[in-house]
């Protein structure tokens, strides 16, 4: 029977990052699943608020992290996507999924789909800490044509 000292270090090195993976991970709040929202896109309403999805994308909202930390409303990209234009490529982006129902996705369970490029690094517990209605008014907004 291979002890932890016998085996390689390699394979060591490997088990101490998965561990740390499943502590790291789930307490800074990323999404380590295909999707755990509290309620589905059946139950976003159908308007937003733009003006309310900017102090959300902005400053954030209950505990849950800005949109700006890591994306710019801009085509820049940052530690995410930048997201200008996103209404000209979100219907696209998914085969079978609106814009609108794209960008719920992205944010509710953003594991279902990472634009390539770009690694799983989003904040997963938005469904949990935002309203559906939270949700629509970012969706408006991030949807808005530029000002």
């Amino acid at each position: 029977m291979r002890t932890m000292q016998s085996l390689p270090i390699n394979i060591l090195a490997k088990v101490a990052f998965a561990a740390c993976l499943l502590i790291v991970i789930p307490a800074c709040g990323a999404s380590t699943d295909a999707g755990s929202g509290v309620y589905d896109y059946a139950n976003l309403p159908a308007q937003g608020n733009a003006a309310n999805g900017q102090q959300i994308f902005e400053h954030g909202k209950a505990d849950a992290p800005a949109c700006a930390s890591c994306h710019h409303i801009d085509s820049i990209p940052s530690i995410g996507p930048g997201l200008g234009g996103l209404a000209d490529r979100a219907d696209s982006r998914v085969s079978g999924q609106s814009a609108r129902e794209y960008i719920f996705n992205s944010i509710i369970a953003p594991a279902k789909f990472i634009v390539p490029g770009f690694s799983n690094q989003m904040y997963g517990l938005y469904g949990s800490k935002l309203t559906s209605q939270d949700v629509a008014d970012t969706i408006a907004y991030v949807l808005a044509p530029a000002q």
